[in-house]
């Protein structure tokens, strides 16, 4: 687990995310039965900062996160100033649709290698609440490659892993009608690293799980919108259905490597739908923007 500082109603303090505690409640908050008090909707979004990384170039690149604190609850926060990033924003390629829960490593701020001392600020408004997450080159938040891949809970990446490569078929902006179905399909490629396996522990949630998969999920867009088969949760989800789950299980690699889905727009506006591809260590995001009409 690492270390995000984030800021509360604009008082700044260190914490990890996963253990924020929310104890106010409110009527329009539904109790999920659970271990912990946890909220099915009504909560807000907590941006969170998850270090930054050193490219070939000299470049950096900072990562940036979030907690959607509910279970259920998918919020919508459009580019403005209820979602911001500055100084390089407001729009830096943040997400404005919020999965449930923990979604780490969702975009990065690219920063000139004489950045220094300054912050990147990324601010998020829900729920009456702001808050702010701030990204900084102090030394503590330096993430190798090694230590990317650790974040996905295991002690012993191998070193000469690599990315998924995902290749997108078709344009990366398309048009679409309501209630029409679209075809999108991502070529992932991967070096075979880590090899495929399962690593149990005493700790249930501690099971990682190898393999190349690819899954689809709206990154931006108010709008509702059905995959068709059903997509593998992208987001931390540990009950099931996710990566994180102690019974994952990856799905079986298609032919040809070619990942598809048909997409169905319920609702006309502009939205951009992410490819998200992973070999279980190493993870490559791809999107592609649609501009839908009725």
């Amino acid at each position: 687990m690492f270390t995000r500082r984030i800021s509360f109603g604009g008082v700044a303090v260190l914490g990890a995310i996963a253990l924020l505690a929310v104890s106010q409640k409110t009527r329009s908050q539904e109790l999920v039965v659970d271990n912990d008090l946890t909220y099915a909707s009504g909560l807000s979004v907590i941006p969170g900062y998850d270090g930054w990384h050193r490219n070939d170039d000299g470049t950096i690149d900072m990562y940036f996160s979030y907690l959607n604190q509910n279970w259920k609850e998918e919020l919508d926060i459009p580019i403005g100033a209820d979602n911001s990033v500055e100084p390089f924003g407001p729009d830096a390629g943040q997400p404005t649709h919020f999965q449930p829960r923990s979604n780490r490593w969702l975009f990065t701020v690219r920063v000139p290698a004489d950045f220094g001392s300054k912050e990147v600020v990324w601010t998020l408004k829900s729920r009456g609440k702001t808050f702010r997450a701030y990204g900084t080159l102090h030394p503590d938040y330096f993430q190798d490659n090694f230590g990317m891949q650790r974040e996905s809970g295991t002690e012993g990446p191998p070193p000469e892993n690599k990315p998924p490569v995902v290749r997108i078929v078709g344009d990366r902006r398309r048009m679409a009608k309501v209630g029409q179905p679209v075809i999108l399909s991502a070529i992932t490629t991967d070096d075979g690293l880590p090899k495929p396996k399962k690593e149990n522990t005493t700790n249930a949630g501690s099971r990682v799980v190898f393999g190349l998969w690819t899954a689809w999920h709206v990154y931006r867009g108010a709008g509702m919108v059905v995959f068709d088969p059903p997509q593998p949760k992208t987001w931390e989800d540990p009950r099931g259905g996710s990566m994180w789950s102690p019974a994952w299980t990856p799905p079986p690699v298609p032919p040809d490597n070619t990942w598809s889905v048909r997409v169905t727009f319920k609702n006309p506006g502009e939205y951009v739908v992410r490819a998200f591809a992973t070999d279980g260590l190493w993870f490559t995001h791809e999107n592609v923007t649609f501009t839908v009409t009725p």
